[in-house]
């Protein structure tokens, strides 16, 4: 499994973290923020996730699991990350629903 990579209208990444065969008309995303942007200073590196996209890296706050409607807008797919990363990723995101 893959996770797609997909650009908003300003051009800004997204990780679809929810299933592409989903039936629903909303879909699950995560920020991707280049590394070294001001935008990551003072956020807890242990909210983080790095991995590679097209040749880049990119930090994921996992924690900003947003729903988005792909219909009607102007998103558009740019690609898949590795399958290690999207591991890495969904683990994360998976770690913070668990309950004891």
């Amino acid at each position: 499994m893959q996770l797609r990579v997909f650009a908003d209208e300003r051009d800004e990444l997204h990780l679809e973290v929810s299933s592409p065969s989903l039936v629903y008309d909303r879909r699950l995303f995560v920020p991707m923020v280049p590394s070294g942007a001001s935008i990551l200073g003072g956020v807890d590196s242990k909210t983080l996730v790095e991995l590679t996209f097209e040749a880049q890296s990119y930090q994921v706050p996992y924690m900003l699991v947003h729903s988005e409607r792909l219909a009607g807008t102007r998103w558009r797919e740019l690609g898949l990350i590795a399958e290690e990363d999207s591991r890495n990723v969904l683990n994360h995101i998976l770690d913070i629903l668990a309950w004891d």
